[in-house]
């Protein structure tokens, strides 16, 4: 499964993984369908077909839900792969939020 655009995130209830992927509402099934069968959480979003990117629609989802989870006052650990170098600021802000 390629991955434009991955993040994962994750909760208490099991591991949320943010992606993208290029295809129809269909395509973009069989991706959630296939991640859940894998135990995750899948939250996948359109990529444009042409640049195969999501336009930034999974780092503010995922920035929305960081946010969101400390002003609960919860807090569950993140995990972010090479590409979630531009959310470095983001996590370290909620790490210093959560303390």
């Amino acid at each position: 499964m390629s991955n434009a655009d991955g993040v994962g995130w994750t909760r208490r209830a099991g591991l949320t993984t943010y992606t993208s992927a290029v295809g129809a509402d269909d395509v973009l099934a069989q991706y959630r369908d296939r991640l859940a069968e894998m135990g995750f959480d899948p939250r996948v979003f359109q990529a444009d077909a042409r640049t195969k990117r999501s336009h930034g629609v999974v780092d503010i989802t995922l920035a929305t839900e960081m946010l969101r989870t400390p002003c609960m006052g919860t807090t569950t650990p993140c995990c972010a792969d090479s590409r979630g170098r531009r959310l470095v600021p983001l996590v370290e802000q909620v790490k210093r939020l959560t303390r």
